[in-house]
């Protein structure tokens, strides 16, 4: 069985322009291009997750306080509000403040609503929104 030919690795590695290297087989990079992409994300998360809000949704507090909620409503909130029975697996801040966890602020919903409820949200900010 013949083998397939190399292909340009697609990746910018420490470059701003393509990867000249080339790839063989299932390889998705060059092996420079890997280890820089695998550094960049851990230098990306690690920046991200220092928020106060983002600290919180890993902790451990956030997890029982979730599993409350799912606990005392297991149904999607809004479904409900349609007629529909769907388990919920999701809870969501109505005011959008992840630091404010009264019950009342809490919304149990499925996750096609929860997307539906952050439509248009990339990352804190509205999509065509330019401010």
């Amino acid at each position: 069985m013949p083998y397939k030919p190399a292909r340009q690795c697609p990746g910018l590695g420490p470059n701003t322009s393509r990867c000249p290297n080339l790839i063989k087989g299932k390889e998705r990079y060059c092996p420079t291009c890997s280890e820089y992409s695998k550094k960049a994300v851990r230098r990306y998360d690690k920046a991200r997750d220092q928020t106060p809000e983002r600290k919180f949704i890993h902790s451990p507090l956030w997890r029982k306080i979730r599993k409350r909620k799912l606990a005392q409503d297991p149904l999607c909130e809004m479904c409900l509000k349609a007629g529909e029975e769907t388990m919920a697996d999701r809870v969501h801040h109505i005011d959008g403040n992840e630091l404010h966890n009264n019950m009342d602020n809490l919304l149990s919903v499925c996750n096609d609503h929860h997307l539906i409820l952050h439509k248009g949200d990339v990352f804190g900010r509205k999509r065509g929104n330019n401010e």
